[in-house]
């Protein structure tokens, strides 16, 4: 029963990898992904060897990976823009 389960969810991401792959080399590259939000942001952790194009099982892995949320930090007023710098 998993098996055919994670059999199911495979075609679905074949479908979007054949999608994205718009001259039929069998890899996407970074241009190929432009417009599919979550392959663009994800695209430089999921290329392992760094050659600037994912494979299937990169895109696989890139399937898999949490999406980054960056947190704001607390900024400390500047001196230079009217506040005033703490002494160190």
């Amino acid at each position: 029963m998993c098996l055919a389960a994670s059999a199911h969810a495979q075609p679905d991401h074949d479908l979007e990898f054949r999608a994205l792959d718009l001259n039929g080399d069998g890899e996407v590259s970074l241009s190929e992904a432009a417009g599919h939000y979550e392959t663009v942001t994800k695209f430089d952790r999921a290329d392992r060897n760094r050659d600037g194009r994912l494979t299937r099982a990169e895109y696989e892995r890139l399937k898999k990976m949490k999406t980054r949320v960056a947190t704001a930090r607390k900024k400390e007023p500047s001196a230079a823009t009217g506040g005033s710098a703490k002494p160190r």
